[in-house]
């Protein structure tokens, strides 16, 4: 299977259980649930679009050889070679935000739509990736923890500027990237609203999207996430090609890990393979990386 942009009207009940088996599945297992909406829409839209999730582009990255969170370094060689097939595939870059409309109103998608993301504003992804995605003729949107900004290995506010005045784009990754779930409403409240309205006042416009630190959420921070105005938000697991309206409030990517062949990575656009360093299908669990640095 190919993946290509769309959307269609899934009113069926087969498609119904479906989700809400998989929502059952995500919480016996302790996973984020990938329903976590206020209010389900009488018909919902679903978009088939590959949304890739990385951290740290290069050899020089911030973790440790052998350390847990080694596996989120991707050499900047393997993102030149990543970068390069979606380009000469016909792959659209299109941002988190596109993604969103298409589920809330139907909005149309080009053909073969992918969002590249990227967590944590690490130095890296300006000195590495945004040459690479400017080389390709791409974009990437960038999910920025705000109190991280101008901190030794992260993007400064200029740096954010020049990559916004090339086309790249922004989404709010929390305050100071803790585990949501485990503070109080009205703190885990402040962390998504004030990381909102601060990455806003900087980039001149309005943040509509949100990435959970950790790929952590339950209801009550999915509702928190809808509250602060954001019109979608991103995990981690279990990675989907295709989302539905339904799941718009934890839509889950493929991770692009260190050792991620091109063959794989092909692989995992088509649909055909799961990431190589992702467990079973039978076993849904979320590896979260020891560090901050995710």
């Amino acid at each position: 299977m190919t993946a290509e942009g769309g959307r269609r009207k899934a009113e069926s009940p087969g498609l119904v259980a479906a989700v809400v088996f998989a929502g059952v599945l995500l919480a016996l297992s302790g996973t984020p649930v990938a329903l976590a909406q206020t209010l389900t829409p009488a018909t919902s839209l679903s978009v088939t679009a590959p949304i890739l999730m990385y951290h740290h582009i290069g050899e020089a990255a911030l973790e440790t050889r052998g350390a847990i969170g080694e596996r989120y370094d991707i050499s900047a060689a393997d993102f030149d070679t990543q970068m390069a097939y979606l380009a000469a595939h016909g792959y659209t870059p299109v941002s988190v935000e596109q993604i969103a409309d298409a589920l809330n109103d139907g909005a149309p998608l080009p053909e073969r739509p992918v969002a590249i993301t990227f967590d944590d504003a690490n130095q890296d992804n300006f000195d590495n990736a945004f040459p690479v995605l400017r080389k390709y003729h791409l974009f990437g949107t960038f999910f920025i923890v705000t109190r991280w900004v101008g901190a030794p290995g992260h993007l400064t506010w200029d740096e954010i500027g020049v990559m916004q005045r090339a086309g790249m784009r922004f989404g709010a990754h929390s305050l100071t990237h803790p585990w949501l779930t485990k503070l109080r409403l009205a703190d885990a409240g402040r962390e998504i609203a004030d990381s909102k309205a601060d990455l806003g006042a900087h980039l001149g416009v309005p943040v509509r999207v949100f990435a959970y630190p950790y790929g952590s959420a339950s209801l009550a921070v999915t509702r928190l996430v809808q509250e602060a105005g954001f019109v979608a938000a991103l995990g981690t697991s279990p990675p989907r090609l295709t989302h539905t309206s339904a799941q718009r409030f934890y839509l889950t990517r493929l991770g692009i890990y260190r050792g991620t062949t091109i063959t794989s990575f092909a692989a995992q656009l088509g649909g055909v393979a799961r990431p190589p360093t992702q467990p079973a299908q039978h076993s849904i669990v979320i590896h979260h990386r020891g560090s901050l640095n995710e």
